[in-house]
């Protein structure tokens, strides 16, 4: 989780505070929050990974932050 977050940092230019890096690595729970609220902005921002138009929609893709 530690390299996840040093590169997530590093790519993406988010700031993290000391204290709550260590959760996130400690705390699976917390680290999966992160990431999933850090998707969502992603997506929201349209900052993400374009699927061909013809897939079905209900197939359920997962979308991928552009970094």
């Amino acid at each position: 989780r530690q390299r996840v977050l040093d590169r997530l940092v590093e790519l993406s230019k988010i700031f993290i505070y000391d204290r709550d890096l260590k959760k996130f690595v400690t705390n699976m729970d917390a680290f999966d929050s992160l990431l999933c609220a850090w998707v969502a902005l992603q997506a929201d921002r349209g900052q993400v990974v374009k699927f061909k138009s013809d897939l079905p929609l209900e197939s359920g893709w997962v979308q991928i932050p552009e970094l």
